[in-house]
C-alpha cells in the first residue's frame, strides 16, 4: 500500500523485525495479529475488530507453513480492519488479492484526481517501482514514451503530472509496502499488457543496472509464488527482456556471475548467458559464459544442457590452461570442479570422482604458492570431493575432506560472514551427514543445529535466496533429532521442510522435485515413528510417484531412490 512517508517506515522497520520466514502459530498467530490491527487502528483512529483466537488458530491452520508467516498475518490484519464483518475464512491468496484490488481502486482514484489521463497509469507507475525500489525522474520519463502505451502523459510533462500525486517524494515514486503487495500488483499490470510487459520492466531496469536489483527480483519472483503458486507471472517477463533485444544481456551480465542467485531468476539469467555467447568468438570469454550457462541451467532443472555446457566449457578451458598455465588454470579447476557436480547429478559417479580429484589437485598447488586467494576454492572442493567419496563408499575419506573444507570456511565465515556464511552452512551440513555416517550422532546433531541456525538467519533476510538451502539443512536436521529421540522435533522439522519444497517444486518441478521426495521421504519416517500410519503411507506414496516420473527420465540417477522409497512405502 502506497502511504505516507512516515507510515511506510515504521512498517518497513516493522516487518524487518519479524521476519518472513519464522512461522508462528497458537496464541502467538493471535497476538501478532492483534498487533497488526493495533497499528490499523492508531493510524486510522478506529477500534479494533474483535477477532477469536480460536478462528486465527483455525486460520493459520488451513496452511501452517504459509498463514503462520508474518506477511500473510499482517494482510489478513488488513483485510479484516477493512472488512470486520468477514470471517477468517478465506485463504491467504485471496487476502492479497482483496487488498490489491482495493489498492488498484484506490490508486486509480488518486490518478484520476491528479489529472493523469489513463486511470490505469497511477498504478502502473507504482507497480513498476517495486522493480528498482523507486522510480526517478529519468525512469519516469522512460515509462512516458508513447509506445509503450503506458497512459501517462508525454515524456516533457510527465513529471508535472507526477509531482501532483500524494506518493511523489523527493523527486521520485516509492515502491509499495508491504513487498507481497507489490507483488501483486506488478503481477496484474504484466497480466493485463503481456504485450509491453517486457519492455515495461526493461524501461525501469534500464536505470537500475546494478546488485541490489537482484535481490529486489528475487523477492518479487518469492512473494510472486506465495500469491500466485508460482514465479513465472514475472520472471517470463524477465526472460523476454532479452528475447526481444539481445544486445541488452551485457548490461544484465553481472546476473550470470551470482552466488546463491534468487531461485526464479535462473532462467532468466541464462537467457543472459546465452544471447552473451552468441555475441563472442574470444575462446577464454566463451568459455566463462559456458561455465556460467552451465550454472544456471543447473539451478533451473536441466541437468543435461548443463552438463554439455561444461563440457565444452572443460574442453577450452584445459587447451588453455596447457598453453598458459599461470593464466588459466585456477579458470580450468573451477570448470573441472563444476563438472563433477554435473556429472554427478547425471548419475556418472565415477567419473564426477575423477573430475573433482583433478579439479583438488590443481587448487592445492595454487593454494601452496597464494592461500589468501585460493582457500576458498580450496574448500569447495574438498566439499565435492567429500560428496563424491561418500557416494563411492569412502566413509573415512568423505570424513577427513569434509572436516579440512569446514575447518577452513569457518576461518572465512569468521572474518567475511556475508561473504562466506552460505558455504560454511553448507559445508557443516555435509559434515552432519558424514558424522552420522561415522556413527557420531551427538557431533551430527550439533553439526546441523549450528547449520540451519545459519541458514534460518540468511532466509529470513532473503528468503528467495536462502529457503532452498534452509529446507535443504532442515531435511537433514530432522532424521538427526529423530536418531537423539526428540521426535516430536523431527517431525516439526521435516514439516517445515516439506513445506518450503512444496511451494518451490510448484513452481519449478524439474529442479526442485526431487528434493520434495526427499523430504516427503524423511516425512514418512517421522509420521511413522509418531503413530500416523496413514499419513506416513500417504507421505511415502507420494514420494515414490514422483521418484517414478524422475527415473523414467534420468535411470541413472533416480532408480536407486525409486526402489528405497518403494520398499519403504510396501512396509509401511
Amino acid at each position: 500500500m502506497v502511504r505516507s512517508r512516515q507510515v511506510r517506515a515504521r512498517w518497513r522497520a516493522d516487518g524487518r523485525a519479524k521476519g518472513r520466514l519464522e512461522r508462528i502459530g497458537g496464541g502467538r498467530a493471535r497476538a501478532g495479529l492483534l498487533w497488526a490491527l493495533g497499528r490499523l487502528a492508531e493510524h486510522y483512529e478506529r477500534a479494533i475488530p474483535a477477532v477469536p483466537g480460536d478462528a486465527v488458530r483455525s486460520w493459520v491452520a488451513l496452511n501452517p507453513g504459509l498463514y503462520g508467516l508474518p506477511l500473510l498475518l499482517t494482510a489478513a490484519a488488513i483485510h479484516t480492519f477493512l472488512n470486520p464483518d468477514a470471517s477468517l475464512g478465506f485463504s491467504g491468496a485471496s487476502v492479497i488479492q482483496a487488498l490489491t484490488d482495493r489498492e488498484w481502486g484506490r490508486l486509480a482514484n488518486t490518478g484520476r484526481a491528479a489529472g493523469l489521463p489513463d486511470r490505469r497509469s497511477a498504478g502502473r507507475v507504482v507497480a513498476l517501482a517495486s522493480v528498482p525500489g523507486s522510480l526517478d525522474a529519468s525512469a519516469l520519463r522512460r515509462l512516458a514514451e508513447p509506445t509503450l502505451e503506458m497512459g501517462l502523459p508525454p515524456p516533457d510533462r510527465v513529471i508535472d503530472a507526477m509531482s501532483r500525486v500524494p506518493w511523489w517524494h523527493e523527486g521520485r515514486v516509492p515502491a509499495p509496502q508491504p513487498d507481497i503487495m507489490a507483488a501483486a500488483l506488478l503481477l496484474k499490470i504484466l497480466s493485463e499488457r503481456s504485450d509491453k510487459a517486457a519492455e515495461w520492466l526493461w524501461a525501469v531496469i534500464e536505470g537500475a543496472i546494478a546488485a541490489p536489483l537482484i535481490d529486489r527480483l528475487g523477492r518479487l519472483a518469492f512473494d510472486a509464488m506465495i500469491v500466485s503458486g508460482s514465479a513465472l507471472g514475472i520472471t517470463r517477463y524477465l526472460r523476454e527482456i532479452i528475447a526481444d533485444d539481445p544486445s541488452r544481456a551485457s548490461k544484465l551480465e553481472f546476473i550470470s556471475y551470482e552466488k546463491n542467485l534468487p531461485f526464479g531468476l535462473a532462467n532468466f539469467a541464462a537467457e543472459i548467458n546465452r544471447a552473451l555467447l552468441a555475441s563472442v568468438s574470444d575462446e577464454a570469454t566463451r568459455a566463462n559464459h559456458l561455465n556460467n550457462l552451465s550454472n544456471r541451467l543447473s539451478d533451473g532443472g536441466d541437468g543435461p544442457g548443463a552438463l554439455a555446457a561444461i563440457r565444452e566449457a572443460v574442453d577450452t578451458y584445459r587447451r588453455l590452461a596447457e598453453d598458459h598455465p599461470a593464466g588459466f588454470a585456477p579458470e580450468f579447476a573451477l570448470s573441472v570442479n563444476n563438472l563433477s557436480v554435473h556429472l554427478s547429478n547425471g548419475g556418472d559417479g565415477a567419473g564426477a570422482l575423477a573430475a573433482i580429484r583433478e579439479a583438488l589437485d590443481t587448487y592445492r598447488r595454487l593454494a601452496q604458492d597464494n592461500p589468501a586467494r585460493f582457500a576458498h576454492d580450496l574448500a569447495s572442493s574438498l566439499n565435492n570431493l567429500s560428496n563424491r567419496l561418500s557416494n563411492a563408499g569412502d566413509g573415512s575419506g568423505a570424513l577427513a575432506a569434509i572436516r579440512e573444507a569446514v575447518d577452513t570456511y569457518r576461518r572465512l565465515a569468521q572474518d567475511n560472514p556475508t561473504c562466506f556464511a552460505p558455504e560454511f552452512a553448507s559445508t557443516l551440513s555435509n559434515l552432519s551427514l558424514r558424522l552420522s555416517d561415522g556413527g557420531d550422532g551427538a557431533g551430527a546433531l550439533a553439526a546441523i543445529r549450528e547449520a540451519v541456525e545459519i541458514r534460518r538467519r540468511l532466509a529470513r533476510d532473503n528468503p528467495a535466496r536462502f529457503a532452498p538451502d534452509l529446507a535443504s539443512s532442515l531435511n537433514i536436521l530432522s532424521p538427526r533429532l529423530s536418531d537423539g529421540g526428540d521426535g516430536a522435533g523431527a517431525l516439526a522439522a521435516i514439516r517445515e521442510a516439506v513445506e518450503i519444497r512444496r511451494r518451490l517444486a510448484q513452481d519449478n518441478p524439474a529442479r526442485f522435485a526431487p528434493d520434495l521426495a526427499s523430504s516427503l521421504n524423511n516425512l514418512s519416517n517421522s509420521l511413522s515413528d509418531a503413530g500416523d500410519g496413514a499419513g506416513a503411507l500417504a507421505a511415502i506414496r507420494e514420494a515414490v510417484e514422483i521418484r517414478r516420473r524422475l527415473a523414467q527420465d534420468n535411470p541413472a540417477r533416480f532408480a536407486p531412490d525409486l526402489a528405497l522409497a518403494s520398499t519403504t512405502c510396501q512396509t509401511a
